[in-house]
């Protein structure tokens, strides 16, 4: 059986629920509770698997991240009034793992709270894009900032990156198929872009970059000291 508390911010649709979840196999209401200090009281109390919440009730959020601080194996099934990208995300935020909109019916309610139970997300199409969407803005907005490369063209920063890895202008245009008076003039154009004097200060820029796309995850070794690295880096 999964023990299963219904919080609420209206006490009739919190009985209501309570009552017809109780009618299906395999689910055990344990309670219902109104306000969060009511709550918090009937989680420890009665030690529920899931709890169904409203997330229109203000101060239920909040709960729910207060709850899931003292039972991190909580599920939480959150029935909603609609699928606003701020409440999903907000619901997400404080581990709701289970969503439920208001035109759904008291079956599709208690399949996802087994599924909840179970360890298992569930939600519509829609509120997983919402979800997605998220992730990627998020990992947009944390990307490194590379070193400004001086809008250089893709020929400049072939080059460039050439000239990092230690070869001279000769071995350059031997690689490239080009002259090497070809190739100076790149350079030329290369060190202006980048306002440096010398190759190795544009070389030092393009190694910047670099490290900016790297990431080093630490592996076991019999020292400690070993590291892999992941990310692009040239094959120099």
């Amino acid at each position: 059986m999964i023990p299963v508390l219904v919080l609420s911010g209206v006490r009739a649709y919190a009985e209501a629920l309570a009552a017809s979840l109780g009618e299906y196999e395999g689910i055990e209401v344990v309670g219902w509770a109104v306000g969060t200090m009511a709550a918090l009281s009937a989680v420890q109390r009665t030690r529920p698997c899931v709890i169904v919440m409203d997330p229109a009730v203000p101060e239920q959020i909040a709960l729910v991240r207060q709850l899931k601080a003292r039972v991190p194996a909580l599920g939480v099934v959150a029935l909603t009034a609609t699928e606003d990208d701020d409440v999903v995300v907000a619901c997400a935020e404080v581990g709701v793992c289970g969503y439920v909109t208001a035109d759904a019916s008291i079956v599709e309610v208690a399949q996802v709270v087994r599924a909840v139970a179970n360890g298992h997300a569930a939600c519509s199409p829609r509120t997983a894009a919402t979800l997605v969407r998220e992730v990627a803005r998020r990992a947009s907005a944390s990307a490194p900032t590379r070193p400004s490369t001086g809008g250089l063209t893709p020929r400049e920063a072939e080059i460039l990156e050439l000239i990092a890895d230690g070869l001279s202008n000769k071995a350059i245009a031997t690689r490239l198929f080009i002259e090497v008076a070809t190739v100076k003039n790149h350079v030329h154009n290369i060190l202006g872009k980048l306002n440096v004097r010398r190759r190795d200060e544009a070389a030092a820029q393009m190694r910047r970059s670099w490290a900016a796309d790297v990431s080093v995850v630490p592996t076991a070794s019999s020292n400690g000291s070993a590291a892999r690295y992941s990310g692009r880096i040239s094959d120099r």
